[in-house]
């Protein structure tokens, strides 16, 4: 990467951090408390403000998010990897459940109270459904393992290692974006990120596969609260 593009990318990486710090302090700060609503809780307008933006700055430079993982992939290749990443996510969701109690640590996700109103509340499932596959699945996966995933590794070197500390410095920042769920829930995010993280390497680089299980395992998530008033994954 020559010195402008390594700038270039430093530049665009401190904008969108501004940015989404900037967004998280007036809703939680402002919106939130004026609309009455909880908070901290999930700020789905902020993900969506800073996925318009990195776009902006994707056709900036006459790319595509194609470029960044955004492709059709093979069938089996889908499936292979859905049904093993999916497994991983279990397996990790399990292993963070036995450590949290062997721990005594609060499981209990701060701004939980804004989904009290979702069990037995169809149209509210609808709702946020449309927001976790439209927000969480698409918005998320495309800027972390899409977009930040490609600069961080790009201003490693773009080596193999550099791919892997990618993996890793992306999951960070992601379990720190879901500050507002407490300790419990920026652990949770953040191996579970990691776990996105190595799974779009392992499907060569393809955001279709980690979409398709980030949007089942929260609307898992959701329709367990629907139907019962709490999530258990």
């Amino acid at each position: 990467m020559s010195i402008n593009s390594t700038r270039r990318t430093i530049n665009e990486l401190i904008l969108l951090a501004f940015t989404w710090v900037g967004l998280t302090w007036l809703f939680f700060a402002i919106v939130y408390p004026i609309a009455g609503l909880p908070s901290p809780a999930p700020v789905p307008a902020r993900t969506l403000i800073v996925l318009l933006l990195t776009w902006y700055l994707i056709r900036r430079h006459e790319g595509t998010w194609g470029d960044f993982g955004l492709t059709r992939p093979g069938v089996w290749l889908v499936l292979g990897v859905i049904v093993g990443l999916f497994i991983a996510k279990l397996l990790v969701a399990q292993g963070i459940e036995t450590m949290t109690a062997w721990l005594s640590l609060d499981s209990q996700q701060s701004g939980a109270t804004l989904f009290t109103s979702l069990e037995g509340n169809f149209p509210l499932l609808l709702l946020w459904l449309a927001i976790v596959w439209g927000i969480g699945a698409f918005g998320e996966e495309m800027i972390f393992r899409g977009f930040l995933l490609h600069r961080f590794a790009g201003l490693l070197g773009g080596t193999t290692l550099g791919w892997i500390f990618a993996v890793v410095i992306q999951a960070l920042f992601f379990g720190l974006a879901h500050a507002w769920q407490g300790f419990y829930g920026m652990l949770a995010t953040g191996l579970g990120a990691l776990t996105y993280g190595i799974f779009y390497l392992i499907a060569g680089k393809n955001l279709w596969p980690v979409i398709l299980v980030h949007g089942i395992w929260d609307t898992l998530g959701l329709v367990l609260i629907y139907l019962h008033g709490e999530a258990v994954l």
